[in-house]
């Protein structure tokens, strides 16, 4: 299950927030490492693929290099960067930034295994958006990390279905050490107690 006007929406949220992180956190804590201090989460593999696409702008053939490029054996040449804008308005999803626990314990490492063949295209785009990629998943691939900001794209329609299990509630809403949103349909949400709660927070 997949949602593209939600996907745009949080392509905007993850824009403003890889712009705007620096001055929550502090830039000498982030140290320009934006891209891998933010994480987006949601409970749908079809979604995620989406996405990775739409905020990483990649094309759908080339996505499985940068989802096997490994961050830490990049080649030196490879510059790290993202040009980011703020939203330039509201669509039919709403986020809602909540507040988040306090900086806690380190944060576990998601670099699949290093890809040779994924290396050449990361260097040929002249951006580390392998980062960028790394950082979209579904809750179940990010247990036990953290990361300075998380947006959540809760990807409903009329019911929560998938986004109303506790555990990705859980999960999705405890990974920010500074920042969280919550993209998505809040009426369908709001059909959920935990959500319920969450909203009213």
């Amino acid at each position: 299950f997949s949602n593209e006007l939600e996907a745009n929406l949080v392509k905007q949220v993850y824009d403003f927030v890889i712009a705007h992180l620096a001055d929550h956190v502090g830039a000498e804590d982030l140290s320009g490492r934006e891209e891998e201090e933010t994480c987006v989460l949601t409970p749908y593999n079809r979604h995620k693929d989406l996405l990775r696409m739409k905020i990483a702008d990649i094309p759908e053939e080339n996505l499985e290099d940068y989802q096997t490029f490994s961050a830490d054996t990049r080649r030196p040449s490879v510059s790290v960067s993202l040009s980011a804008s703020p939203p330039q308005g509201r669509g039919a999803s709403s986020s809602l930034p909540l507040s988040t626990p306090p900086r806690g314990s380190s944060r576990a490492s998601m670099s699949p295994p290093f890809s040779r063949t994924s290396a050449s295209h990361v260097s040929a785009a002249g951006v580390d958006k392998a980062t960028i990629v790394q950082n979209i998943d579904t809750v179940d691939k990010f247990q036990g990390a953290e990361r300075a900001a998380v947006v959540v794209s809760a990807c409903v329609d009329k019911k929560p279905l998938r986004a109303s299990d506790p555990h990705f509630i859980n999960v999705a809403c405890s990974r920010a050490k500074h920042m969280l949103f919550v993209v998505g349909n809040f009426t369908a949400l709001n059909q959920c107690e935990d959500w319920k709660a969450v909203y009213t927070h």
